[in-house]
This record gives structure tokens, C-alpha cells and sequence, in this order.
């Protein structure tokens, strides 16, 4: 590991070490007001002192989302210039979830639409992202989100998006999103093959396909009566699931029948052994790429794989806290809150 990548892992690591802890979350969980706890903390205090103690619940999450993305964008100044691999992962992520809380928007049978701001409410970012950020907000049907999005690598799954289309077609949409932005997003470290990084990212981002793929079939079996070409065609390629495993779920009676086929193939029994700390089979990719990214931060020698990391953490944090805005918004008991969070079990 050269001088400047070791301190580069160095910083990251101690980063790292100022994060939430538990003990953070239960403060937040039992205080009468999660912006006051916030604005004494220095990673969210610039984007939170400002704010009223009854602040609405979506400026808060939206302010914590600014805390999450400022961080970056000082780093992405950096990177932009010089043409660094994270902001390309950082950039293309921020493009797929912004397209899939416009499409989420306009889903039908959604009761709770995301807010139409900003995802990351970083000018700075948006600014870099391929297309414009308000006007795929603004859109009010999958064909407007797809002139917006122009000219991008996203224009040909929306344009391939059918006219009568039903809650099912949006789960395939989402299903091809992610699909372009983890391919993308393992290009980014092909050419570091010869270290630590690529097959340590490329690691978690096939084992969050294998599990997004069980959840997205467990999901279809459960709400809805698919075919079994419906479900493989909602399912992402580029995991290390075997086919057959993949058409077993596919064929499988009922979501618990998904479960079963998956458990069935030895390694995904394995890799589905997160589930014994996941409230619900859709928590299981978060939480296996949450657990790696721990890992890696603590272990890994190379700087790409510890920033890529450094970001998922961050991100499950910023979650964290809007789940906790929420709960406490709708009354949830402060244990049932408690099971919601994704937490780092070592600290």
C-alpha cells in the first residue's frame, strides 16, 4: 500500500471512529427532539442547528440528508478534479435513486411518495449528475422522467417502459436500474484487478444482487400472482446465483417457497444467513453490505475499497436516523425502534 493510500485509510478509519454509536441511537430514541440531539453533533450540526425543535419531519430527514452528502461533496471536489473512482460510485448512485424516488412517486397503490427535493440537497452534486435533477423530480409520468433524463444510460430501460403499466412493471423497472448502476459501478475498480479493491467491492456488490434478488422475488410472490418470467425478469444479472437457483425461486408456491428454493443452493444458504437479524427479507441487502463494509473499513489495505465502504456506512446511518424520526413520529415503542436500526455490533 503506497504512502498516500495508507493515509487515506488512516483518515477514513478515524472518520469512522467519530460515526454514531448505539448509545447515540438511544439518546435520539428517548429525547423529546431528535433535531436538538443532532445539532450538538458535529457531522449533522451545520445542517441541523438551524432548525426548530418541532421541525417537520421531512425537513429534518431532508437536512439529514445534506449532513450525509456535505461530507462527501468536499471529498468530490477533490475527486472530480482529479478524476477519482468514488465519485463516479458516488455520482451513479445518487442518479439511480433519484430516478427511482421519481418513479416511486408515481407508483401506484403508494401511500407515503417521497418528498420532490433534491436526494442529496448538494447543489454541488446534483450539478454533476447526467441529467437535471428538477425536472426528473418534476416529471408525472415514467415517459416525462425519461425525456428528462435525456440523453443518459438510463433513457433506454425508462423508454422500454410499457403504457399500461402496473405495479409489476415498476418493480422490473427498478430491478434494471439497479441492474445499469451495479455493472457501472464494479467498471469503476476493473482496473485495479491486480489489488485488494475490485474483487473486494465486486464481492459485496454480487452478494447485495443475490439478496435484492430474493427479496424482489419474495416481494412479487407475496403481493402479487407473477409468472415465473416475470420474477426472472426482475431479477438483476451479475450475482453469483446459479440459474437454476434463480428459476426455482422463480417457480417456487408463495414467498415462502423463494426462501426455501434460495436456502436450497448452498452458498446462497450461506449468504442468507443475514436474515436471522432482519426484521423483514427486504433489510437483508442493506444489512449484508452494511456488516462487509464494517469489515472492511477495520481490515482492508486498500483506500478505494475503505471509501466505497466508508459511503454504504454513512448512508445506513442517515437511514438510521429517519427511521427513528419516523418511529417516534408515529409512536413506535422505543424497542420496536431499536429493531429497525442496522447497527455496527462491534463498536
Amino acid at each position: 500500500m503506497s504512502g498516500a493510500s495508507g493515509a487515506i485509510v488512516a483518515k477514513i478509519r478515524s472518520m469512522y471512529g467519530w460515526r454514531l454509536t448505539p448509545s447515540d441511537y438511544d439518546e435520539m430514541i428517548a429525547g423529546d427532539s431528535v433535531a436538538r440531539y443532532l445539532s450538538n453533533i458535529p457531522t449533522y450540526s451545520d445542517a441541523t442547528r438551524s432548525l426548530g425543535i418541532s421541525v417537520g419531519r421531512r425537513a429534518l430527514e431532508d437536512a439529514v440528508r445534506r449532513a450525509r452528502f456535505s461530507e462527501f461533496e468536499r471529498l468530490l471536489r477533490f475527486e472530480i478534479t482529479v478524476g477519482g473512482k468514488l465519485a463516479g460510485y458516488i455520482i451513479s448512485t445518487v442518479e439511480v435513486e433519484t430516478i427511482l424516488r421519481a418513479l416511486y412517486a408515481i407508483t401506484p397503490g403508494v401511500v407515503d411518495p417521497p418528498g420532490s427535493g433534491s436526494f442529496t440537497g448538494s447543489a454541488y452534486i446534483d450539478s454533476h449528475l447526467s441529467f437535471d435533477v428538477d425536472e426528473v423530480l418534476g416529471a408525472r409520468t415514467v415517459k416525462e422522467i425519461a425525456k428528462a433524463v435525456g440523453a443518459s444510460r438510463y433513457r433506454k430501460i425508462l423508454d422500454a417502459f410499457p403504457e399500461d403499466a402496473d405495479a409489476v412493471d415498476f418493480i422490473k423497472a427498478e430491478a434494471a436500474l439497479r441492474a445499469e448502476y451495479y455493472t457501472g459501478a464494479v467498471a469503476l475498480f476493473e482496473d485495479e484487478k491486480g489489488g485488494t479493491a475490485y474483487p473486494e467491492i465486486a464481492r459485496m456488490l454480487r452478494d447485495r444482487i443475490d439478496l435484492e434478488n430474493v427479496a424482489a422475488a419474495y416481494r412479487l410472490k407475496k403481493y402479487f400472482q407473477p409468472s415465473p418470467d416475470d420474477v426472472l425478469s426482475a431479477m438483476i444479472p451479475g450475482g453469483g446465483m446459479k440459474r437454476g437457483t434463480a428459476e426455482a425461486m422463480a417457480k417456487a408456491d408463495g414467498a415462502d417457497g423463494v426462501i426455501a428454493a434460495a436456502r436450497a443452493d448452498r452458498e446462497m444458504r450461506k449468504l442468507l444467513t443475514v436474515l436471522d437479524r432482519c426484521r423483514t427479507v427486504d433489510e437483508a441487502p442493506v444489512r449484508r453490505v452494511f456488516y462487509e463494509s464494517c469489515r472492511l473499513i477495520r481490515y482492508s489495505q486498500s483506500s478505494a475499497a475503505v471509501t466505497a465502504s466508508y459511503y454504504n456506512v454513512v448512508s445506513v446511518e442517515c437511514d438510521n436516523i429517519i427511521k427513528i424520526i419516523e418511529g417516534k413520529r408515529y409512536g413506535i415503542p422505543p424497542d420496536a425502534i431499536r429493531e429497525m436500526l442496522i447497527t455496527d455490533e462491534g463498536r
